[in-house]
């Protein structure tokens, strides 16, 4: 229970076998009580022993609880690309203590060397990290694990590591559109869109088009979240309803570190139109 004078009992563990000392006389484990999650502070342990007879025993031993303890831990985004690009340009390890600790964050790469290390104090954490060593300079891309310890400062207890992994990611998609052509001429109900849309993690990948004649606002053809190589993008259908003219077909391809490429091709559209419509009488 808790405090002092408990109102109420959390259950640990409970047997119907006597529990005995062993032959050099040493008492048994009654049960591993994991107090990792549990605040600092007074508690009140108690042993209940019954027997056939219903005679109770109640034994009530006090103990006060010091831990510090790392209660929770994530990172994100990840992957993350620091490119200057202001998009997903760090990632932000967060984490709560259940006291106000010194903690210290090391990161290292795919050789167990350690590129930068991050300190600080109090009862949570939110570190980014911009992806660049101790001096400096932006580490390579790849794999990153990382590590959080904690001290208490005035008692000198100490928890971790808890780890977790992070990836930087400063590759661009790779994009390109095969078809149609540069300039074509597109006539007819629909055209195949052809080409690449590709990267190791990609978000999506969007095909829209705008005419070269104002209002200039792009219309979305298709969205994916597959990668293509040199394959079926999607289909522009109905283009018979497009108005005649240069237009231009745009391809965008994003990852989910926030690398973005963008591939326009000019096409133009000549469909045969039957307009003004009448008969007499």
């Amino acid at each position: 229970g808790t405090g002092t004078n408990p109102t109420s009992w959390n259950y640990l563990n409970s047997s119907s076998q006597p529990a005995l000392p062993d032959p050099f006389n040493q008492p048994p484990p009654l049960v591993n009580w994991n107090t990792t999650s549990l605040s600092n502070g007074i508690y009140r342990l108690r042993l209940v022993v019954t027997d056939q007879a219903d005679n109770e025993r109640d034994i009530r031993i006090p103990i006060e609880l010091y831990n510090v303890t790392i209660i929770s831990a994530s990172d994100g985004p990840d992957p993350f690309s620091p490119n200057g690009d202001g998009i997903k340009d760090a990632v932000t390890v967060i984490a709560q203590f259940n006291g106000t600790v010194d903690w210290t964050i090391t990161f290292k790469d795919s050789s167990a060397q350690t590129v930068r290390t991050l300190t600080g104090r109090g009862s949570s954490l939110s570190q980014p990290w911009d992806g660049r060593n101790t001096g400096g300079v932006l580490v390579s891309e790849g794999t990153y694990t990382y590590a959080i310890n904690i001290l208490d400062p005035s008692t000198g207890a100490a928890a971790g590591p808890v780890t977790g992994s992070v990836s930087i990611d400063v590759t661009y998609p790779t994009v390109a559109i095969t078809a149609p052509a540069e300039n074509e001429v597109l006539i007819g109900e629909s055209v195949p869109i052809t080409g690449t849309a590709f990267d190791l993690h990609l978000s999506s990948y969007i095909l829209d088009y705008r005419p070269e004649a104002p209002p200039a606002s792009f219309t979305q053809i298709v969205s994916q979240s597959a990668s293509v190589s040199s394959g079926a993008l999607g289909t522009w259908n109905e283009i018979y309803k497009i108005a005649n003219g240069p237009h231009t077909l745009r391809l965008t391809v994003e990852d989910t570190a926030g690398n973005r490429s963008t591939v326009n091709r000019p096409v133009t559209f000549d469909n045969i139109q039957i307009t003004a419509i009448s008969r007499t009488p």
